[in-house]
């Protein structure tokens, strides 16, 4: 399988002339988190929505004067739409990427790979193998509680909670984010109960895009239905959670207190860990079954 077949096309460009906050407007009209910063055709860049919330908010650049290309992650990573899904993954590993700009054979950029696209092809070849690996478990052994196994508690991928007073600006909230390199803080109220929550993307689409500035308050930007679920509650809950509501992250509450926030991102790097560990040992057994 080639990146061709599975990336989005078109991609979402911007030469790097125009300011932040024309790249912020586009970004909350397209509901992009990210934009490929362009010469002509030619990708020299990228610059997401976290740049943009953090180089305003947290450092103070002018949206209107500071131009995209002075914040943009330059050279741009790219890869080419006949590469193979796998090189295409190793790339993105390598340089640490989210999502890289797909080009063509003459080096325009025609699309955009990101994360995502990869996490939902593996999820579908993965549910492929499971349905393999329950077809070979003993008919005995698979039914009742035992064909699905012990429950994993959500706590155990839950992150901190950074928490911050309702009444905070735009600006703190940003400095908090860059200080505490988080993508997202739970505002609270005088009594300390969750408010709601603001991620750098909020930042971006409430308040740089509408020509806000530092001082502005934060609770515009927030998102007041914080979303909650049990400490105790299994991943594949927090999973089906996050996708029946749109969301990307979940407050977890221990006894009705929060104790941590869990985000897609935490759960596809503990699986992706674990499924490595799976493999590792799959092939270290593999071996030691050809040596004997």
């Amino acid at each position: 399988m080639t990146v061709a077949r599975h990336c989005r096309k078109p991609a979402s460009t911007i030469p790097g002339t125009e300011t932040l906050h024309d790249a912020a407007e586009q970004m909350a009209t397209e509901r992009v988190g990210s934009l490929v910063v362009v010469k002509g055709r030619s990708p020299v860049g990228v610059v997401t929505d976290r740049d943009i919330a953090l180089g305003v908010l947290a450092r103070g650049l002018d949206p209107e004067a500071a131009s995209v290309a002075e914040i943009a992650s330059t050279p741009a990573v790219v890869v080419g739409t006949e590469l193979p899904l796998r090189e295409a993954s190793a790339t993105m590993r390598r340089h640490g990427l989210r999502r890289v700009p797909v080009v063509d054979g003459e080096g325009a950029v025609v699309g955009v790979l990101a994360g995502d696209d990869l996490v939902r092809l593996i999820a579908l070849e993965l549910t492929c193998l499971a349905d393999v690996a329950a077809e070979q478990i003993p008919i005995g052994v698979r039914s009742g509680s035992a064909e699905a196994g012990p429950a994993r508690d959500v706590e155990q991928y839950a992150r901190k909670l950074t928490t911050i007073p309702e009444d905070a600006s735009a600006g703190e909230v940003g400095r908090i984010m860059a200080s505490e390199h988080i993508g997202c803080v739970v505002m609270v109220d005088r009594k300390g109960v969750p408010a709601g929550v603001v991620t750098d993307r909020d930042l971006v689409v409430r308040v740089v895009a509408r020509g806000l500035g530092v001082d502005a308050p934060a609770a515009g930007a927030m998102s007041t239905s914080v979303v909650t679920i049990d400490a105790r509650a299994s991943l594949e809950q927090a999973a089906s959670e996050m996708s029946s509501q749109g969301i990307r992250r979940l407050l977890v509450l221990r006894e009705a207190h929060p104790v941590g926030i869990v985000t897609y991102d935490d759960l596809i790097v503990a699986l992706g860990s674990e499924l490595h560990d799976l493999g590792a040992a799959m092939q270290a057994a593999r071996e030691r079954e050809h040596r004997a």
